[in-house]
């Protein structure tokens, strides 16, 4: 099989393949280089949004974008793969927006908050609340990482089933997104045993590397010609 080089079905998977790179790169670099420069293990997480309220901001708005590329990723591969099977398709869509208004509402809970403690910032009680929410950030999103793993999985077999990716790449793609499905359940039921650094890795570093991988060849490889819309 070879790409199709029409230009319609050229744009659809190169807007996929970037999408599949921000909705990795974009949560990642918003938690590394911004919150979790608030997380204090003294307990100062709210004193540290109160002296960087512009940095905390941002983090807001990346929040929003994030949701914004869900839904695009969602409808996107919904537009490319409905065609395979519209009940799977729309079943992982789905899931995929349940994912983006869990993501929108963890942004709202950081806004809402952020106004509050502005209003009372020497409320001990806000303040320890503000600690809790952010400093928990990556335990709040094992609900919204369920439905990402599961919506993702479907896609990836329906990338299978098609065959407009390579056959092995699909794979990885469920095998991956699996792993993450199991590992937000682990995060929710196990807590203690989610935060094992092998747990951690297992559940993480496969994702990343297939995202990473189906991004480029989106970008740069396109899909194969059975693929309609």
């Amino acid at each position: 099989m070879q790409t199709i080089r029409h230009n319609p079905i050229i744009k659809v998977s190169r807007v996929t393949g970037i999408l599949f790179l921000l909705s990795l790169l974009v949560p990642v670099f918003n938690w590394m280089l911004i919150l979790s420069l608030f997380v204090s293990q003294e307990g100062n997480t709210s004193l540290n949004i109160l002296s960087n309220e512009l940095l905390f901001r941002f983090n807001i708005v990346n929040g929003i974008f994030t949701t914004i590329i869900i839904l695009a990723l969602a409808l996107y591969l919904y537009k490319i793969l409905r065609a395979v099977n519209r009940n799977l398709a729309l079943m992982a869509l789905s899931f995929k927006m349940i994912e983006a208004v869990l993501t929108g509402t963890l942004t709202l809970g950081h806004y809402i908050t952020f106004l509050v403690l502005k209003e009372d910032p020497q409320n001990i009680e806000l303040q320890n609340a503000t600690n809790l929410i952010i400093e928990k950030y990556v335990l709040l999103t094992a609900i919204p990482g369920v439905f990402f793993g599961l919506s993702m999985m479907i896609y990836s077999y329906l990338f299978l089933k098609s065959r407009s990716v390579p056959r092995k790449l699909a794979f990885f793609g469920i095998v991956s997104y699996s792993l993450v499905a199991i590992y937000d359940i682990l995060t929710i039921l196990l807590p203690d045993f989610a935060v094992l650094l092998p747990v951690q890795i297992t559940g993480s570093v496969p994702v990343c590397l297939f995202q990473i991988t189906i991004g480029l060849w989106l970008l740069f490889k396109g899909i194969k010609h059975n693929t309609t819309f």
